[in-house]
């Protein structure tokens, strides 16, 4: 059964044009990007597999490093 983002996860984001960008998820941070700005609290508490949006409206898949 699939669980919550947690603070101190690493995760996987994917953009449009399949770039993929590594982090570890940290309260109160922020990934910046040519694409935008990411609030990693927006991350964490979510689900794998969900898109989120950035800054500039440009969207992420969020997942699991595997």
């Amino acid at each position: 059964m699939p669980h919550a983002l947690e603070a101190g996860e690493r995760i996987l984001l994917i953009d449009p044009k399949d770039r993929r960008y590594l982090i570890t998820l940290v309260a109160g941070a922020t990934f910046h990007t040519h694409a935008g700005v990411i609030a990693h609290d927006a991350i964490i508490g979510g689900d794998e597999g969900r898109t989120i949006t950035g800054s500039t409206g440009r969207h992420f898949l969020v997942l699991r490093p595997t």
